[in-house]
């Protein structure tokens, strides 16, 4: 595995300890300072819709803990791929 993999893959598994934290500030913190989050918006669902700043990706995780009961939370990481600088997560949230 490169060096740059092999940060990219650290980066993914502190994402994901930090989201079980539902600490919206702590879980932005491994954003960049702009990102291309591109989501198709949903009216339905408030927090689905597109980011560009770290700013954004915190009020994204604080919208959808709004949106959640937690005790009836069922979340899944399916796989987690990455390549180089490059990492895609897929699950479900429901």
């Amino acid at each position: 595995m490169n060096t740059s993999t092999a940060r990219t893959r650290a980066t993914v598994q502190e994402f994901l300890r930090l989201t079980a934290t539902g600490d919206p500030a702590r879980i932005a913190a491994v954003f960049a300072d702009r990102i291309d989050w591109q989501i198709a918006e949903n009216p339905a669902v408030s927090w689905i819709r597109p980011r560009s700043t770290r700013a954004d990706a915190a009020a994204h995780f604080r919208e959808l803990a709004e949106g959640l009961v937690l005790e009836a939370a069922e979340n899944t990481v399916d796989s987690v791929v990455v390549e180089g600088a490059d990492a895609m997560l897929t699950g479900h949230l429901a």
